[in-house]
């Protein structure tokens, strides 16, 4: 009769250590999905984060390419109102200097008219 308790025991004790087993494995199984879960979470959360930081640093890139554009345009065209600037002070001295060498021209004409007077004044 013990005997029979004991192999009964032993039934129920196996039977129960297959279940604890069974429970364990379950859990065990849960937590590796959660785990799972978890970690693709947080890759996929990191993936995003680089995806916005990628796409921040494009857009900054854009923003600077074209501030340099726009930086080199305006360069460009202060050159060109300087160049057209100088062009027209150029002009400018080149009118006087003609002007001048006109008035120039006009004076020696009169005085050397007036010095031919007087040498035929003299001369007579």
């Amino acid at each position: 009769v013990q005997l029979a308790q004991s192999e009964s025991q032993l039934q129920a004790a196996s039977a129960k250590e297959q279940e604890i087993g069974e429970q364990l494995r379950t859990k065990v199984d849960q937590t590796l999905r959660e785990v799972e879960g978890g970690f693709r979470n947080e890759i996929t959360g990191a993936k995003h984060a680089l995806e916005r930081k990628l796409q921040a640093q494009e857009e900054s890139g854009r923003a600077a390419q074209k501030c340099l554009w726009e930086s080199l345009e305006a360069e460009q065209h202060a050159r060109l109102a300087y160049q057209e600037e100088e062009a027209q002070r150029l002009d400018q001295q080149h009118d006087e200097h003609r002007a001048a060498v006109s008035q120039l021209q006009h004076q020696w004409s009169t005085s050397n008219e007036e010095l031919t007077g007087r040498l035929e004044a003299l001369a007579r």
